[in-house]
């Protein structure tokens, strides 16, 4: 799956990528790529698969 990057907290180690399914997915930076972990910002298109979790979708495996 793609989307954008609508926020990334690395201070807080979290972020949100908007899908190009119309959902959003919550991400956590132990989710991404080796190394993508601390660029990752607002407004970067990336490639992820999607979770179904109980608090909502994640984005897993986030990379450029």
């Amino acid at each position: 799956m793609t989307g954008t990057v609508k926020l990334c907290k690395s201070d807080r180690f979290y972020g949100f990528v908007a899908g190009d399914d119309g959902t959003d997915y919550f991400f956590h930076t132990k989710n991404c790529a080796p190394g993508l972990a601390g660029s990752v910002q607002g407004g970067d298109r990336v490639e992820f698969d999607p979770v179904a979790m109980p608090r909502g979708p994640r984005a897993d495996n986030v990379r450029r």
